[in-house]
């Protein structure tokens, strides 16, 4: 949700790579419609107020990647000019890299 010059952003995900270990991370959050037109995409520095992370899984097999855990947003405010691209371009941004990678 937009709050004047930020966005308000609540919410969780598992098996974050780099979770609790990177300096950054892009996320996508519903900014406005349902579908896929509501998407936006953020670029979130960590340490941030309101972003926290769960325990470092235990995985099997898979182990050059040391650090998923999980990830919850709190009330974390994001300021607008952190958002890549307009406000709900993000899924379709993604998809047309894909694409133009598919070629």
């Amino acid at each position: 949700m937009r709050d004047g010059d930020s966005y308000v952003l609540n919410g969780s995900k598992m098996f974050i790579s780099g979770g609790g270990r990177s300096d950054v991370y892009a996320m996508k959050a519903r900014t406005a419609d349902p579908g896929t037109s509501g998407i936006s995409c953020f670029l979130v520095p960590s340490p941030s107020a309101g972003l926290a992370f769960g325990k470092q899984e235990r995985k099997r097999g898979w182990r050059t990647q040391p650090t998923t855990a999980a990830l919850f947003l709190e009330n974390m405010r994001v300021p607008v000019e952190n958002r890549l691209g307009e406000e709900g371009d993000g899924f379709r941004n993604r998809h047309a890299r894909a694409e133009r990678r598919a070629v």
